[in-house]
């Protein structure tokens, strides 16, 4: 096998929660499925997606433009104008068309970007990303063409309120070398749900600015949109920034379309390697997105259904959960952001890893937390394998069978622990 193959045909993180969502929601639909990234299914957004598709379907030109043509490896010219318009409008972006780029889903945007920042060069040195604080989204580590593409460092850990925690950036620690091409982080995080507050933003930007190399901040979750987010923060883009939106979070996964907001000249090469390995991005989410956002129904769905319902469930599934563990070992990460909770298990005598197996033994699918501390030796740091992602996106009834699952295992396991 060549290179490439070893590289991306074996079992990545990546892998194994793409093939645990395709199991769980075509294979085995009574799985109760809280590891994956799938959006809930809410009525109102797909209420508002079937009239939009209807209308588009009825249109003869709109249809063909959808249907019968490749756009420009950038993506439609006109939902790019529309588009810069709403991010000037909504977050005082000073953004152009000429600053955007479609690309087929947020994932391949990320295999394009790290590989063209990154790797060896033919006469400099080999580049890294950085990820300034682990744990973060396990598909970046996968987008690379090689492992050592990346470096990582563990956050501090700032005690809250029984049982929460948060995760902060450790400055004291943190170090850019001339070996590192460009910071990267997601904003919630996926999967703590953190939100990264803007002091610690600016200090990244006053880092990455004086060694001339891009911030790149994952909005896939965030502002501006869906605006899954329950603290407030700021979303600001200059021209050393690259930020990564999605379609995906607003309930359109299968639609695949990822945006690609920098400066002109990266735009410009992210496009050509968007021709080489894709011809063109796909269609239907630009095409979605720009009747969304032309109707109003964008900032209205975000506002007044997006928003809401992701709140109140984070809200229903704490509380149940909290309940649930009173006599219980289990922390929790301040819920900020996204649709997971986020849940460490220090006082366990097996790993993450094996108690996703246990759970998925009983019917229920989580996603194991060692996942996303990417690049970390395996004794690096015992917390990496005492973490849980646990999904709220599915019924209420069966978040509740999920959790119940959960707690009778891990009381189960508290009790070996005791005697």
């Amino acid at each position: 096998m060549s290179r490439f193959a070893k590289r991306f045909t074996g079992l990545s993180g990546t892998a194994s929660l793409m093939e645990d969502l395709g199991d769980a929601l075509n294979q085995n639909p009574n799985m109760i499925f809280m590891g994956g990234g799938n959006p809930a299914q809410i009525s109102d957004v797909e209420d508002c997606i079937a009239k939009h598709l209807q209308a588009i379907s009825q249109n003869p030109q709109a249809l063909h433009k959808l249907v019968g043509e490749y756009q420009p490896p950038k993506g439609d010219p006109v939902f790019l104008d529309i588009l810069a318009n709403f991010l000037k409008e909504q977050h005082g972006w000073p953004v152009s068309a000429a600053n955007i780029a479609i690309s087929n889903g947020g994932q391949s945007a990320f295999f394009s970007l790290f590989n063209m920042l990154a790797g060896q060069s033919d006469n400099g040195p080999h580049k890294r990303i950085l990820l300034p604080m682990v744990p973060d989204y396990l598909g970046y580590a996968d987008a690379g063409l090689d492992a050592s593409m990346f470096q990582t460092y563990c956050p501090k850990i700032q005690e809250l309120d029984e049982p929460f925690f948060k995760y902060s950036i450790d400055f004291d620690t943190l170090s850019i070398d001339d070996s590192i091409a460009a910071v990267c982080l997601s904003r919630p995080a996926n999967p703590s749900g953190n939100i990264v507050t803007d002091a610690e933003i600016t200090r990244l930007k006053q880092l990455c600015d004086a060694k001339n190399i891009p911030l790149i901040l994952d909005l896939a979750y965030g502002k501006p949109f869906p605006g899954v987010t329950f603290v407030e923060h700021e979303i600001s883009w200059d021209e050393n920034t690259i930020l990564i939106l999605s379609l995906s979070k607003l309930g359109l996964p299968g639609v695949r379309t990822g945006i690609v907001v920098a400066n002109e000249e990266t735009i410009r090469k992210f496009s050509r390697a968007t021709a080489s390995l894709s011809l063109a991005p796909s269609n239907l989410g630009p095409a979605l997105c720009k009747t969304l956002i032309q109707s109003g129904d964008l900032s209205a769905l975000m506002t007044e259904s997006i928003r809401p319902y992701y709140q109140k469930k984070m809200q229903q599934t704490l509380d149940y959960l909290l309940q649930s563990f009173q006599h219980l070992p289990v922390k929790i990460h301040k819920p900020e952001g996204a649709f997971f909770l986020w849940l460490w298990f220090q006082e366990l005598p097996i790993s993450s890893q094996e108690l996703y197996e246990r759970l998925k033994a009983k019917g229920v699918l989580v996603l194991s937390g060692h996942h996303f501390f990417q690049t970390l030796n395996d004794d690096a740091w015992e917390h990496q394998h005492q973490c849980l992602r646990l999904s709220y996106c599915q019924s209420w009834d069966r978040v509740q069978q999920g959790i119940d699952l959960l707690v009778e295992e891990v009381e189960t396991l508290s009790k070996v622990v005791v005697e």
